[in-house]
């Protein structure tokens, strides 16, 4: 059994290579990875900086984030655990490798905290047609707009898997890349009445520190399930570098309707490698709607412009879709969406998100996918996130 889950490790290890999606923040990953125009939520600085301003009441958040994706490895993994009477068909290994040739399984964990500093909301008296007061009380809010600190820490891992066969062995060969990325964004917001309705803008300015690692993995399996795994870091891998990134952001409302539009990265952040060579994250862009209605309810819908490469010059090329439904009550915030990603056929199928916050302090979000595997009986999603944390406005 522990020749077996070598084996397993290995595989897990060595074909990460594609992420569908990820979000920052609870509140999104309840509504599709919805949040482009969404002025309900304190991870505005992540998902459009214009949101700052938009609402630009005090808020805070903080969220810890676990999540995992495979791509063919569901039909491999019940091989690797069932043999007969410790012996493999090979054979039958290497076709369904084969069969999937994108083979993976991506690991990664998503974590971060905002504080937004804002000049604050008062109470005037509503003016007649006049322009005299009346006994009406309304909220208006500071154009000075508002400021946005926040941390976010991220671990990816990425990788290929290649597969031969001989008359009695499988041999594997792949890799493993894994990065982690620091960025620590400070973004300020500002707002203009245009007409019936108002105009946000906003930027951000990150600090971004990245290190990552390259391993090189080798490994076999016989027809008697005899197994060897072998481990070789790679160089260069890339030492703690740092960089920045810009990030721009735009907001229309009026109302209760807000339509949003961001660009991420739009400087490239670069960072250098121990040879002198360079990795370089790519530029984001993103659209959003925004309906909000009855106090306490609003609908979202977020939309890339282009196909992203996710972090890695080669990797995996995603294009995500997504809304929601929040109810925003006094005590309990409740969230429901669907996203799915269109540049793969929505090969996972369609993905399921939810989210409850209570009393603003605790908050658990999830994002299971529709498409599932079988594994010693049990259906196991093909993507899964889990993410607890809590946000709350002041």
């Amino acid at each position: 059994m522990r020749k077996i889950l070598s084996l397993c490790m290995f595989g897990a290890l060595s074909v990460a290579n594609a992420l569908t999606f990820g979000s920052m923040g609870n509140t999104s990953a309840g509504l599709g990875d919805s949040g482009v125009a969404l002025r309900k939520s304190a991870w505005g600085i992540y998902y459009n900086p214009a949101l700052l301003a938009s609402d630009n009441r005090g808020k805070f958040g903080y969220s810890l984030g676990l999540g995992m994706e495979q791509r063919g490895l569901g039909d491999l993994l019940p091989a690797l655990m069932d043999s007969n009477n410790g012996s493999f068909d090979v054979a039958s290994l290497y076709q369904k490798l084969s069969d999937h040739p994108n083979n993976s399984l991506a690991l990664f964990s998503q974590n971060g905290i905002v504080i937004q500093i804002t000049g604050g909301v008062k109470e005037v008296p509503k003016l007649d047609s006049e322009g005299n007061p009346t006994e009406e009380m309304i909220e208006v809010r500071s154009n000075i707009g508002a400021f946005t600190m926040a941390a976010f820490l991220s671990a990816f891992g990425a990788g290929t898997i290649s597969s031969s066969l001989t008359t009695n062995e499988l041999t594997a060969q792949g890799g493993i890349d894994g990065l982690v990325l620091l960025e620590v964004p400070v973004g300020w917001g500002w707002r203009f009445e245009v007409g019936e309705g108002d105009l946000s803008i906003g930027g951000a300015v990150k600090y971004m520190g990245a290190s990552s690692l390259d391993i090189a993995l080798n490994g076999s399996i016989n027809t008697s399930g005899e197994t060897s795994l072998k481990f070789t870091k790679n160089s260069p891998s890339l030492t703690p570098s740092s960089s920045f990134g810009i990030d721009l952001g735009l907001l229309y409302s009026i109302y209760g309707f807000s339509v949003g539009v961001v660009a991420k990265n739009i400087n490239v952040p670069t960072f250098e490698l121990q040879n002198g060579t360079k990795f370089s994250i790519k530029p984001q862009f993103r659209a959003g709607l925004a309906y909000e209605f009855a106090e306490y309810f609003a609908l979202t819908l977020d939309t890339d412009l282009a196909p992203n490469e996710f972090l890695f010059d080669s990797s995996y090329k995603t294009q995500m879709i997504g809304g929601g439904l929040l109810m925003d009550f006094k005590y309990i915030d409740l969230r429901f969406g669907l996203m799915g990603d269109m540049a793969n056929k929505f090969d996972n199928g369609v993905i399921l998100t939810g989210g409850i916050n209570l009393l603003g302090f605790l908050d658990v979000a999830i994002q299971a996918s529709t498409e599932m595997f079988s594994l010693k009986g049990y259906k196991i999603p093909n993507a899964l996130v889990l993410k607890v944390g809590g946000s709350f406005t002041f």
